[in-house]
């Protein structure tokens, strides 16, 4: 278990590192990784989802080792990895799965998201921050979300 002092150090490195797992499961969601899984007849290599997903080799290895790591994927190493969804991915994450949360994955990367990264100013401000997160007024949001331009 470790001393107070070292559990409340972890504690605080969990919460601290909370956005990081957040941006893993809205990647992969965004990129497709879950579905693709899903739709395969069996585990497939990272280089084979790289490819299929038109994506960096490299930096698709590198998020499929951190879905693992979240539990979101599995991995057999041998006799080369070979990645595949976990229950919890197949059911809640990929789009055909029965409780599929993908589509409110995905708000909350594109809108959610970026509004807590202005809670400092909202608290300072008292006031919502739709302006500084989407650059528009609060009573453009929704247009503004779904429209299909990026805000600058």
């Amino acid at each position: 278990m470790g001393s107070p002092e070292d559990q409340a150090y972890r504690l605080l490195k969990e919460h601290c590192h909370g956005f990081m797992v957040s941006q893993v499961l809205f990647s992969a969601c965004e990129l497709g990784v879950f579905d693709l899984l899903a739709e395969a007849p069996g585990p497939l290599a990272s280089a084979e989802v790289a490819a299929r997903l038109a994506s960096s080799p490299r930096g698709t290895e590198q998020l499929l080792d951190a879905c693992v790591s979240l539990k979101l994927l599995q991995v057999d190493l041998k006799p080369t990895a070979v990645y595949g969804n976990t229950e919890l991915a197949s059911t809640y994450l990929a789009r055909t799965g029965p409780r599929s949360q993908q589509n409110m994955l995905l708000y909350m990367a594109r809108t959610t998201y970026a509004c807590w990264g202005h809670l400092a100013e909202a608290v300072r401000e008292g006031r919502n921050q739709y302006l500084k997160a989407f650059g528009v007024p609060a009573e453009q949001l929704f247009t503004a979300i779904y429209s299909d331009t990026k805000p600058t």
